[in-house]
């Protein structure tokens, strides 16, 4: 082995024993943020705009029985609300498994 070569060994493995120092920090990190992003969804102005999305989506689909395309598009509306508003439950019932 040549000098560069075991260089760039040393490199990667002083890169490899500090890992799990940034890996800590950046660990702490993101459970901040996803826990500042489950709290927004939790906030009752979201909650509020969701279900106002929810309900004219609901009422579209109701109204428009003959329009495929309006149809699908409200669905997928109704489906994507739905799935926003109990996200922090889902997460949370995983968080705590």
């Amino acid at each position: 082995m040549n000098q560069l070569s075991k260089r760039i060994n040393a490199f990667f493995i002083l890169l490899f024993l500090a890992m799990p120092l940034f890996a800590q920090d950046a660990i702490a990190r993101m459970d901040a943020l996803a826990q500042r992003i489950l709290e927004f969804f939790r906030s009752p102005l979201i909650r509020t705009i969701l279900v106002i999305a929810l309900c004219g989506s609901a009422i579209a689909f109701a109204v428009n029985k003959d329009n495929q395309r309006l149809r699908g598009g409200c669905i997928a509306i109704v489906v994507a609300t739905g799935i926003l508003m109990v996200a922090p439950e889902i997460i949370n019932a995983l968080w705590d498994f």
